[in-house]
């Protein structure tokens, strides 16, 4: 799934939904219909996957959503020794329904990338799920399976990248004390460009490494080129909006911080995404409305214990002083 919104995104043309997002979807009963009116698009791609030893078998569906029509749909029986190769080939097909045209050299991506074993990737997946819990320990569980994935393919470069970012947020979140020293997270980051400098994970990564060691210009540079490579990468866009808040770009940021909430509505993340959200507008003198997005984000959970100082800052903007007193203890 990871792979296809990736590669889907290289169409500047096409919105595309953010992993994020779709993964609440996962088990539960909706239909295209529903999909489609809560995100705001036409089509939906579902599928299904099965595996038994060393086959594996993919089923995917493509519905256009005003229609009720399928498009497209295709049922792939592979071999599992090359994850990439059965990954290029299965969004070749989906991209060709879509698309009319694809690049040439899109389609030749699979003789360019590196082999990883299905272990390697199953040990990354089970580190990013790790990470999306946001706990400390989940973080240190992401750490231990994406060193894992490293040993068994160490030229796959988002296994570096996404360690780098597992103990950036350990650090920032958790361990404040090992913030002054990111330079091996730093070198992570640098490997993985070194890897594959066309994967804008890796610089998204980068420039999270750079933001938290309080390299501004850098962090901007970074998630920039992660966001020329992927115009539809929502993590993308809020790096650079957290990047901007630091400097004088306040109505940029929030411009950016909207963009990575439309292409990501029921991210993980989200919780964040408000908080920043309600910072921005708190910094731009909209008390009102950050008060809102600052209640938003802390009711969600998983935001930084900062969001009640904020939130104490916006009350006392508006003279509601009662409030900020119990914002101020809650904090």
């Amino acid at each position: 799934t990871d792979d296809i919104i990736a590669a889907l995104s290289k169409f500047r043309w096409l919105m595309v939904i953010a992993r994020g997002t779709m993964f609440t979807y996962k088990g539960r009963s909706v239909t295209d219909a529903q999909v489609a009116n809560e995100l705001k698009v036409r089509y939906v791609l579902e599928g299904s996957i099965r595996q038994s030893g060393q086959r594996m078998r993919l089923s995917a569906q493509l519905t256009d959503s005003r229609t009720d029509s399928s498009i497209w749909s295709q049922r792939f029986d592979r071999q599992v020794e090359d994850i990439f190769a059965i990954q290029d080939e299965i969004t070749n097909a989906i991209a060709a329904a879509i698309a009319p045209e694809i690049d040439r050299a899109e389609r030749s991506r699979a003789a360019e990338r590196c082999r990883v074993e299905v272990d390697a990737w199953l040990l990354y997946q089970q580190g990013l799920a790790a990470y999306y819990r946001l706990t400390e320990e989940g973080l240190d569980e992401a750490v231990g399976a994406f060193r894992k994935a490293q040993q068994l393919a160490p030229r796959f470069a988002p296994a570096w990248s996404m360690e780098a970012i597992a103990l950036a947020r350990l650090a920032q979140n958790y361990r404040l004390h090992e913030l002054a020293n990111m330079k091996g997270a730093a070198d992570l980051t640098a490997k993985a460009i070194t890897l594959d400098p066309r994967d804008p994970l890796n610089w998204w990564a980068s420039g999270r490494v750079f933001l938290v060691t309080g390299k501004l210009s850098e962090a901007i540079e970074h998630t920039e080129k992660a966001i020329e490579l992927n115009p539809n990468y929502a993590m993308a866009w809020f790096g650079l909006a957290n990047s901007l808040v630091r400097g004088p770009y306040l109505e940029r940021a929030l411009r950016a911080n909207d963009k990575a909430i439309v292409l990501s509505p029921f991210d993980p993340f989200m919780p964040i995404f408000k908080y920043v959200r309600g910072c921005i507008l708190l910094w731009l003198g909209r008390h009102e409305e950050a008060i809102q997005d600052l209640e938003w984000a802390i009711r969600l959970g998983k935001v930084p214990a900062w969001a009640y100082p904020h939130l104490v800052v916006a009350y006392q903007a508006i003279g509601d002083a009662d409030r900020a007193k119990q914002a101020g203890a809650e904090f």
